[in-house]
Formats: C-alpha cells, sequence, structure tokens
C-alpha cells in the first residue's frame, strides 16, 4: 500500500519512549504514522497533513494537550479529525469509557495502554470516520 493510501495518524507525546511505542504499534498495523513531540508541532504537523486521527498526550510541557486540542477544534480544517487523548492522570481504566465523546470525536485512553487496547480503539475510531 502507498503511504498515500495509507490512514495517517499524528502521535503527540512529549515522551520519546511513548512515541517510539504507540509509533511501533501502529507501523505494525501498517498505518502511516507522524510524530510530534510537543504541543506548537502538533498543531503544524496537523494543518500540514491532516491526519485521519491525533493520538494526543494531555500533559507536556509548554502547550498543553487541552490547548492543541482547542486550537485544532477552532481551526476549520482540523476540528473533524479524531482525537484520542492519551493520559496517565486518569484516575483508573473504568474512568475512560465515561469520558469517551464519538459525537464530538474525541476518545479517550488511560496509560498505560496495551497494543490490543490501541489497535482495537484506533480501527473503531477511523472505521466510524469513513
Amino acid at each position: 500500500m502507498t503511504p498515500e493510501m495509507k490512514k495517517k495518524i499524528l502521535i503527540v507525546d512529549d515522551e520519546i519512549e511513548s512515541l517510539a511505542y504507540l509509533g511501533q504499534i501502529l507501523l505494525r498495523e501498517d498505518y502511516y504514522v507522524i510524530y510530534a513531540n510537543n504541543g506548537a508541532d502538533a498543531i503544524s504537523l496537523a494543518i500540514q497533513h491532516l491526519p485521519d486521527l491525533i493520538i494526543l498526550d494531555m500533559m507536556m510541557p509548554g502547550i498543553e494537550g487541552s490547548e492543541v486540542a482547542t486550537t485544532l477544534r477552532e481551526d476549520p480544517t482540523t476540528k473533524d479529525i479524531p482525537l484520542l487523548i492519551v493520559s496517565g492522570a486518569i484516575l483508573s481504566k473504568n474512568d475512560q469509557i465515561p469520558n469517551n465523546a464519538p459525537e464530538h470525536n474525541q476518545y479517550v485512553l488511560a496509560k498505560p495502554i496495551t497494543p490490543s487496547e490501541i489497535i482495537e480503539l484506533v480501527q473503531k475510531i477511523l472505521l466510524t470516520r469513513h
């Protein structure tokens, strides 16, 4: 499959280990992966590449994930891109389901994340999008 045909996923996390971990999982599933390790790059790359999904860490120095999400939602070119928010600040796995809002293209996943969790949710999000 050519890169143009693959689903594009932008991963945003200030922890390089998290970027690499999620990237490897998604690359094995044949997604086209774009990386950003800060909020400013995330916004710029989202506008430039218009990914099919953005996986966004909430806790980052500088521009936090919530600010990135607000900025992307306010931009007409990126407002409809689904956001998968990953955070270690969520108290438990049970808290993530009530925070999912498919009607707003926003989903929440608690860290630590298993490969099967991320793959299952990414596939679900991308299926509902197209």
